[in-house]
């Protein structure tokens, strides 16, 4: 079966993820404070972005699998954590050394990351 997601179940699986190591302890925000979307853009499997003071993340409607969709919001948070941080470089060695906590922890495929 297939997903139909919907900003809920973006929402629901970030914040799923927020409860487990290593993003306990990166001091994001709660779900309730970010703006959660679903795009259906070519391409583009995600994106995290700052307006208005807030985090937004977007979600591509073509993550149909629960594993996906996880992986997918697990990315975003990396760059989320990123932004916090102060860091601009977009894939530079900030996100690769985050990635490879997330990959560890949660059994991602570090290459397809």
């Amino acid at each position: 079966m297939n997903l139909s997601l919907t900003p809920d179940m973006i929402a629901a699986a970030y914040e799923l993820l927020r409860t487990t190591p290593p993003f306990r302890r990166w001091g994001l925000p709660e779900a309730d404070d970010v703006g959660f979307y679903v795009i259906a853009a070519k391409g583009d499997h995600g994106s995290h972005w700052t307006a208005d003071f807030a985090h937004h993340i977007a979600i591509n409607k073509c993550h149909t699998q629960l594993p996906s969709l996880l992986n997918c919001v697990a990315h975003e948070m990396c760059h989320m954590r990123q932004f916090i941080l102060g860091e601009k470089s977009y894939h530079g060695p900030v996100f690769k050394r985050l990635a490879d906590q997330v990959c560890r922890h949660h059994g991602f495929d570090r290459g397809m990351f």
